[in-house]
């Protein structure tokens, strides 16, 4: 199973949020990648330390020689004087292999992040079952994590969360229950990681109406230190039979599982294959499929009072958005949203003018609108990160995991911006 392209979310005060209308402008692209040494299809979100520089990572290239011919993926720096550093390159062994997720940062200014292969165990894509892992500030690699595939899990394609501990917590998309009734490898787990590299298993989907191969963007954390993300499949069994369309879920403190949503395959979605956002009690997701015209939705979750009802209806959830395709409207939503005052923000991989995706905003109990279309060959196409609103350049910079401009030569992928 391949998980669409997807990633992590940064807020602003409402105050200044508020100030920022949507219209059409110039996307500028920031780097093309070369699918060389630099890295090819970059496909989690960026983030952004004190100064404005961006870090990331690129799903393929680098060494070619390894995993050949597409390499075994980068994590680079991009300064703002535009200048673009590749700060480890994967050798597809034991460092890990296909970093496919973005990447979190600590106080001190180290990068963890999640490769979806390599780490050496037997199994999964032949070279390993992915890893987690810690690039200090001299660009040293520590694998802190490799996961076997087995009950610990396997393939974490999600972005890391980190407590105020120091702790970190991640989705794998299998292993942990291995008598799951949707394959033999599991159906994913949710993880706690210690700095030390303690791993324990939270919770391991069932592949039933709990859920199973969750989202590939983070989890969520509330106040309290309860858990919150996306399955793409298990829940409502009667919905893509025997598989199941996914759920949202809540993971408390003491282990205990609850489905807030199941998703039904018609007005509601299915298959939410990013994660949420928590904003004032509310979840924002989207799923790939499903609604009016089968195309995707986006909706929410009133978390007050802990409305834990029937998964099926009565459960705070709203339909808030049926992507329909075309011009004027995305298609196939990807990434996390963005909230930003009274609007949604998000990226779709199709839809727009030329269906190469779009970037559209969603006032909430209003009208949906797209504010840029991309153009695979000016600026790449199929966004797979979510949005991170870059405060130094006043705008929205993201991955575009396809194309790039023709003057450029071989593209493979770009790093954008969108000015606001």
């Amino acid at each position: 199973m391949r998980p669409n392209l997807t990633r992590l979310l940064r807020l602003l005060p409402t105050a200044l949020l508020l100030t920022l209308p949507v219209q059409a402008r110039t996307v500028k692209v920031l780097y093309t990648f070369s699918g060389g040494a630099d890295g090819g299809s970059p496909s989690g979100s960026l983030i952004e330390d004190a100064k404005g520089n961006l870090y990331g990572t690129a799903e393929l290239g680098g060494d070619l020689s390894c995993a050949p011919p597409g390499g075994c993926g980068t994590v680079f720096e991009l300064t703002t004087a535009g200048k673009f550093v590749v700060l480890h390159t994967f050798e597809g062994g034991t460092d890990g292999a296909s970093p496919y997720a973005a990447l979190l940062m600590d106080a001190t200014g180290n990068l963890y992040g999640t490769t979806s292969a390599g780490g050496g165990a037997k199994g999964c894509f032949g070279n390993g079952c992915g890893t987690v892992f810690k690039i200090d500030p001299t660009g040293t690699e520590t694998v802190l994590y490799r996961f076997q595939g087995k009950t610990d899990g396997g393939l974490p394609y999600s972005t890391l969360i980190m407590d105020t501990a120091g702790n970190f917590y991640g989705t794998t998309l299998e292993g942990g229950d291995l008598s799951c009734g949707l394959g033999s490898s599991g159906c994913g787990t949710v993880f706690k990681l210690t700095k030390a590299g303690k791993e324990t298993v939270l919770y391991s989907f069932k592949g039933s109406t709990d859920g199973a191969y969750p989202g590939n963007e983070s989890l969520v954390m509330d106040s309290t230190g309860n858990l919150y993300g996306t399955a793409s499949k298990g829940g409502d069994l009667s919905c893509n039979p025997p598989n199941g369309c996914g759920t949202v879920f809540k993971l408390t403190k003491t282990r205990k599982q609850t489905v807030l949503h199941a998703f039904t395959g018609s007005s509601d979605g299915s298959f939410p294959e990013s994660g949420v956002i928590l904003v004032n009690g509310v979840l924002y997701g989207t799923a790939v499929a499903g609604g009016k015209y089968n195309l995707g939705t986006a909706y929410s979750i009133s978390l007050a009072g802990d409305m834990l009802k029937n998964p099926l209806a009565g459960d705070g959830f709203t339909d808030l958005h049926d992507f329909k395709g075309g011009p004027k409207d995305g298609s196939d939503p990807s990434g996390v949203l963005a909230y930003m005052g009274s609007q949604l923000f998000f990226l779709t991989m199709t839809g727009g003018k030329l269906n190469y995706g779009a970037l559209c905003s969603l006032f909430l109990g209003g009208t949906e609108s797209v504010a840029y279309s991309f153009n695979y060959t000016v600026t790449g196409g199929s966004p797979g990160g979510g949005l991170l609103f870059d405060t130094v350049r006043g705008g929205f910079v993201f991955p575009l995991s396809q194309g790039g401009p023709e003057s450029a030569g071989s593209a493979d992928g770009t790093t954008v911006f969108y000015p606001h």
